[in-house]
């Protein structure tokens, strides 16, 4: 879905200060005065990739999220919910293991490793390897036979496996 950006003129968006452009017309009193008067002016453009609106050469960055996002943020999310179900533990069980052994973590955070849209760190793995009682090894999934780090790794980024 697209959100305007502030002062794009578009509904949806909060209504800021507008970007100059072609179609726009400088205030009388600015004409003379503003010391940009005699750059070329171009239509006001959105910059996808940094997130900005680029008009006069001067990019303008507004609240608008990238478009280019990673389809997952973790690997394990899956086999952690294997190792949990396993164990017959609810996300609420293995959050409180979890914040009795240090790290302080909600149901609705386990819930969204699981579901692999929350980043994990190094640290937090070693919570989990400890909580679960088993090696770092055991959390990623399974190297198939002739397959590279690299294909592995986006192979597992992209797919749900």
């Amino acid at each position: 879905m697209h959100v305007p950006c502030p002062g794009s003129g578009q509904r949806g968006g909060k209504e800021g200060p507008a970007i100059p452009s072609a179609e726009t017309p400088l205030p009388p009193n600015a004409s003379q005065e503003s010391p940009f008067a005699s750059l070329p002016r171009r239509p006001a453009k959105h910059c996808s990739t940094y997130g900005a609106i680029v008009a006069s050469g001067k990019p303008q960055f507004c609240a608008q999220k990238s478009t280019r996002l990673m389809k997952f943020r973790n690997i394990i999310g899956p086999q952690l919910r294997k190792l949990r179900y396993a164990r017959h533990w609810s996300q609420s069980k293995l959050a409180i293991k979890l914040q009795c052994a240090g790290w302080d973590v909600s149901r609705s955070t386990v819930s969204k490793i699981e579901a692999r849209l929350k980043f994990v760190l190094d640290f937090q793995l070693e919570y989990l390897t400890n909580v679960m009682n088993v090696e770092l090894k055991e959390l990623f999934p399974a190297q198939m036979a002739r397959e590279t780090v690299h294909d592995r790794l986006e192979r597992l980024m992209n797919s749900r496996f």
